[in-house]
C-alpha cells in the first residue's frame, strides 16, 4: 500500500527565517509531594548547567504561555566554515500553544554547538491558521560528495522537518503529516507546508530509522487514529519506507526482525 502526497520538492517555496520569541522568565516550582533536588538549578534560559556529578542540563521554556510538549533532539554533523557548526550541533524542536489540539499551536526550534554552553533563542519554525500543528520529527540529510542530487542545496545538508497536523479542537481524526526543509541548519524554513501522509489520522511521534532489508532506505513508525483516540476502531501503527530522499512517498512495508 502506497502512502504520501505525491508532491514535489520544487514546491516547498521560498525559504523563511524563524520569529524569535525569547526565553520566558518562569522558573519552576517544586513539585508539592516531592523536595526540591539539592543538585538541580533549572532556569529558563537556555543556559546548560553542570551538576555536582558532572552532568549537565538546561531548561527551555520560551516566552509564550501554554504548554511545551513532544520535544525532539537531532544531533547533526559538522559543517567546516560555518560559524558555531564546525564541531556539530544539536537542534531542538517541540510543539507550544494554548493546549494541544487548539489554535495557535506552533512548532519551535533551538540550537546549541556541540561543546556550547547555551542554547539559542527559539524560534518559530512551523504555524498553520486554524490547525493544530504536533509531534515535530527531524530528519537530516548530508550533501552529496559529488555536490549534485537529491535536491539538497548548497555544502549545509538538508534538515528535514516531518510534524502532525489537524483541523484545530476538532481530535485526531483529521490528522495529516507534514514536512518542510532548511536548506541551512534550521535557520529559516520552506514557505509551503507540503502533505507527507494524508491518509486519515495519520500520526508520528519517532524518529526515522535505517532499514535492514536489501532495497536500503529509511523506515518511519506511524499510527492511525482514523476516529479519534476514544475510538479504537481502525486504530494501529505500519512501519513506512522511504521512495524518495525528501520524505514526499512512503510504502508500508513488513520488515524483517
Amino acid at each position: 500500500m502506497g502512502s504520501g502526497s505525491g508532491a514535489t520538492p520544487t514546491e516547498f517555496g521560498e525559504a523563511r527565517r524563524g520569529t524569535r520569541l525569547g526565553w520566558s522568565t518562569f522558573v519552576p516550582k517544586p513539585h508539592g509531594a516531592l523536595p526540591p533536588h539539592p543538585e538541580h538549578n533549572l532556569q529558563s534560559d537556555g543556559v546548560v548547567r553542570t551538576l555536582a556529578d558532572g552532568r549537565e542540563e538546561s531548561m527551555l521554556s520560551p516566552r509564550r504561555r501554554g504548554e511545551s510538549h513532544a520535544s525532539f533532539l537531532l544531533r547533526i554533523p559538522p559543517a567546516p566554515g560555518v560559524a558555531g557548526a564546525e564541531a556539530g550541533e544539536l537542534i531542538c524542536v517541540w510543539f507550544n500553544g494554548p493546549q494541544e489540539g487548539d489554535i495557535n499551536i506552533w512548532i519551535l526550534l533551538s540550537r546549541l554547538p556541540v561543546g556550547g554552553k547555551e542554547w539559542s533563542i527559539p524560534i518559530k519554525v512551523s504555524e498553520i491558521p486554524r490547525f493544530s500543528v504536533q509531534n515535530p520529527v527531524l530528519h537530516f540529510i548530508p550533501p552529496p560528495a559529488d555536490g549534485a542530487g537529491a535536491g539538497v542545496k548548497g555544502a549545509m545538508g538538508r534538515l528535514v522537518l516531518m510534524h502532525t497536523a489537524q483541523p484545530a479542537k476538532r481530535g485526531q481524526a483529521e490528522g495529516r503529516v507534514i514536512i518542510r526543509v532548511s536548506d541551512d541548519r534550521g535557520l529559516s524554513w520552506s514557505s509551503n507546508p507540503l502533505p507527507m501522509l494524508t491518509r486519515r489520522g495519520s500520526f508520528i511521534r519517532h524518529g526515522l530509522l535505517p532499514s535492514r532489508s536489501p532495497g536500503g532506505g529509511m523506515l518511519l513508525p506511524v499510527y492511525y487514529t482514523p476516529f479519534g483516540m476514544g475510538n479504537t476502531a481502525g486504530q494501529g501503527a505500519v512501519l513506512l519506507r522511504s521512495e524518495d530522499a525528501h520524505g514526499l512517498r512512503w510504502r508500508e512495508v513488513q520488515e524483517p526482525p
